[in-house]
Formats: structure tokens, sequence, C-alpha cells
């Protein structure tokens, strides 16, 4: 799933600016995402994640590096909103040659937002 949002990132024909975030099942959940992008959570909790930059290497064959993924974890009820990502309430996690720096599924939430 990260190499994937990865090469996302790399496609020329999207713009830069426009939301390449996907879920990240820990647990069977539901996202209910309504016309205007808001999400809900329904079950268990669950997790977003942006990669909003270029990699430093996802290419075929090789390991990927990518720096800084942006990860929110969503409890049951809780909302977000695809159309305005919100700016706070992520944690980092990085992956060098194909090994994430720190387990996905928990993190402290970027404070200096």
């Amino acid at each position: 799933m990260l190499t994937t949002q990865a090469r996302i990132v790399q496609l020329p024909f999207l713009a830069v600016d426009r939301w390449h975030g996907q879920q990240l099942p820990a647990e069977p959940g539901s996202l209910f995402i309504d016309r205007n992008g808001l999400a809900t959570l329904y079950g268990a909790n669950t997790y977003i994640v942006l990669g909003d930059h270029q990699p430093e290497r996802a290419v075929a064959g090789r390991p990927l590096t990518f720096s800084d993924y942006k990860i929110w974890r969503l409890a049951s009820g809780q909302t977000f909103d695809f159309a305005n990502r919100p700016t706070c309430g992520y944690y980092l996690r990085s992956v060098t040659n194909g090994v994430t720096n720190s387990n996905l599924y928990n993190g402290t939430p970027v404070s200096s937002c």
C-alpha cells in the first residue's frame, strides 16, 4: 500500500495539490464519504495515509524509500474531511530501503501545526 501511494504521487497527470490518500485497514472498519468529501468512520479504528510529495525512490525492482508519510488514526464515529484535508492530527512515518522506521499503527501526532 505504501508503494502504491508513492507511485501515485509520481504520476505526471495528477496535480500536486490533489488528495492522494488511502485507507490503511488495520481491522474491519468502513468510511462513508458524502458528496462533499466528508468521511465518517463506522466500525473499528482505521488509518488514512498521505504521501504528499515525490518519493526518494519508487522504481520497479528496488526497495521503496519515502520520507514522512502523513498518517491520521481515526476511531469509530470520527470524521475526516477529504475536501479540506486536516493540517494537524497526523503522525509521520518513513520507509527506507523497504523498511518502515517505526510502527505504522502507533504514533504521536505532530504538534507544530
